[in-house]
């Protein structure tokens, strides 16, 4: 039975007073906004607890481990997610340098892709070591928060978020800093895990995507919409999937956890770790139907700014 713990007495995006409880996991809850689905995680932790949870997950030996591995898969990605952008861009800037800014930059992966891909990129990233990374292999990378930054109005054609808005404790205030920096025009790439995705539905408390509490909010498609639609902002591009690798290490520990974690499941998720080309064959036609229904793992979303009448 879950314990009842103090909570936002009202959602972020819609004002709504009523949640549901989704899961708990040590002392920290998940509860659901009944109307458009926002998770927010109880109680908020302060913020040196979040600090060291951040640094304790992130560390520069994790964060090469897990690129490394999938080098790949990753790059394939950010070259698909480049071309996008460039594909939503006005054609007047075809023929310049557009500017990119990674909110949450990491390593710099994704900027030397797109730095490949012609843009000229920057980076913001918290993580001292990690931004010290990205420094020493050429990339312009600020170690702070995007406020610290001081970056003037109307910097930058494109700005990006990949897996990031989760983490932050107040996301309007982090879009409208977002919509002063972006150039009129400009393009916004979020991305963001679905709490209301088939993996999740599939895994329940056991979905890795929960990362509690360093997850401070568990957005669905329309709460992430609205709250982007109020921070006046316009949708241009929305989708959800995830990699069939991901789902894979999702939902078979999830199972194997349910029904004990004995030889068999093992070996299973051992083999679905090396066949992962012949399993997402298999699972692509299940994953295309719930992508199509918004319940892929990952939302993507590119939006542009709506201008502020004065």
């Amino acid at each position: 039975m879950m314990k009842d713990m103090s909570y936002t007495p009202h959602c972020i995006v819609c004002g709504c007073e009523s949640f549901k409880m989704i899961t708990q996991q040590s002392e920290y809850v998940v509860r659901q906004c009944v109307n458009c689905g926002l998770g927010i995680t109880t109680p908020f932790p302060p913020p040196n607890t979040q600090r060291q949870v951040n640094t304790e997950t992130y560390t520069l030996e994790n964060r090469l481990y897990a690129y490394n591995n999938r080098i790949k898969e990753f790059e394939a990605r950010y070259q698909s997610q480049c071309q996008h952008i460039v594909e939503l861009l006005p054609r007047s800037q075809s023929t310049i340098l557009p500017k990119l800014l990674d909110i949450g930059c990491s390593l710099g992966h994704f900027l030397q892709v797109a730095k490949r891909s012609g843009f000229s990129v920057q980076g913001v990233e918290l993580s001292s070591e990690s931004a010290a990374y990205a420094r020493a292999h050429g990339l312009d990378v600020f170690c702070g928060t995007l406020e610290d930054a001081h970056y003037p109005d109307n910097s930058f054609d494109v700005i990006t978020l990949w897996d990031v808005l989760e983490h932050v404790p107040d996301p309007a205030e982090l879009l409208n800093q977002i919509h002063r920096l972006l150039k009129p025009d400009g393009i916004l790439a979020i991305q963001s895990p679905n709490i209301n995705s088939k993996m999740r539905e599939i895994c329940g408390s056991a979905w890795n995507w929960w990362l509690l509490p360093d997850h401070l909010y568990h957005f669905s498609s329309l709460s992430l919409e609205k709250l982007l639609q109020k921070s006046l902002y316009k949708i241009v591009s929305f989708e959800t999937w995830e990699p069939p690798v991901d789902f894979l290490l999702n939902v078979i520990p999830a199972k194997a956890s349910v029904l004990g974690a004995g030889f068999f499941y093992k070996a299973v998720r051992r083999l679905s770790i090396l066949g992962i080309p012949a399993f997402a064959g298999l699972l692509h036609p299940f994953q295309a139907k719930w992508w199509r229904a918004g319940q892929g793992a990952l939302v993507m979303l590119h939006v542009k700014k709506l201008e502020i009448e004065s």
